[in-house]
């Protein structure tokens, strides 16, 4: 299970992966955050986030993203922002990235 917070409330967001960081683990810039998540990226859920700004997967991520043991992958959300209240002022935004290793 994935779990995000501090997203704008109410809003639909996915939940992504990828085989590993992007820009040496620095990010790029996109939409009002940044994305650390590249290579091979997997959608893997769309989600809308409750009235305090968490969101939860319920799929399961080790199938739904073809992982198998020894697989390391990066994990974020990318959410609406329709105010446009972030800095650039793109719409989106998106969460801290997290990678996983995966065992059994």
């Amino acid at each position: 299970m994935l779990h995000a917070t501090n997203a704008l409330p109410g809003q639909p967001g996915l939940f992504f992966q990828g085989d590993g960081p992007v820009n040496g683990g620095n990010g790029l810039v996109f939409g009002d955050g940044l994305r650390c998540c590249g290579t091979n990226v997997v959608r893997l859920q769309v989600v809308s986030s409750d009235p305090n700004g968490t969101a939860l997967s319920t799929d399961s991520i080790s199938s739904d993203g073809g992982v198998i043991p020894g697989d390391t992958r990066c994990y974020q959300f990318w959410y609406r922002d329709p105010s446009g209240g972030g800095v650039c002022g793109a719409g989106f935004n998106l969460s801290n990235s997290y990678k996983v290793g995966w065992q059994l």
